[in-house]
């Protein structure tokens, strides 16, 4: 799997691997030291909850983009039967998260190791979509320093706030969001 490194150089050793115990105590080492001082929403995540407790458990895949021993980025996905109260659509893939390591985060560092971590993973999350028969559908819900991502480059649709969710916004793309976002691409 290919990352870009700031400046236009492509690595290509990169690589999508389960989320084990192993990578999740990694994570939890590297991660929450450099997240605890700043505002981002994932500083405070119970990251054990959020691996055994996801919103729908039909069809889980928990993933981390990894180069050499580095978390570069970790995504959950499931299959959400029924989709969440705001959502169209009768089937989707839902993104139970989807976080870039702080190093990533251009707004937190001003020696980003690679751009574009989070749209490699949800580029994955939607060739699972259409794999599993969902046509590219997913769904998702913000946390709040996320939405103008999910708005303004991502293109999703905010479906508003959903109340069943702590009110954070719920964002979803159809099939024709799915061939755009693919085709584009994003970085």
């Amino acid at each position: 799997m290919a990352l870009l490194v700031p400046g236009g150089t492509l690595v290509t050793d990169a690589q999508l691997c389960g989320f084990d115990e192993h990578l999740l105590e990694a994570l939890v080492r590297t991660w929450l030291p450099l997240l605890d001082s700043t505002e981002e929403d994932d500083r405070t995540w119970d990251w054990r909850g959020k691996r055994d407790e996801p919103c729908f458990a039909r069809e889980l895949e928990h993933l981390a983009l990894r180069r050499g021993a580095d978390i570069e980025g970790v995504l959950m996905t499931s299959i959400a039967a029924p989709p969440p109260g705001p959502s169209l659509f009768k089937s989707l893939l839902y993104i139970e998260y989807l976080v870039v390591a702080p190093w990533n985060r251009a707004h937190l560092t001003a020696r980003q190791r690679f751009k574009g971590v989070g749209p490699t993973l949800m580029r994955h999350a939607v060739h699972r979509s259409i794999a599993l028969g969902h046509e590219g559908r997913i769904g998702l819900h913000s946390e709040p320093r996320a939405v103008q991502f999910y708005e303004a480059k991502a293109k999703l649709t905010n479906r508003g706030s959903d109340l069943a969710e702590g009110m954070r916004d719920y964002f979803e793309g159809d099939s024709d969001w799915a061939d755009m976002f693919l085709a584009k691409g994003l970085k």
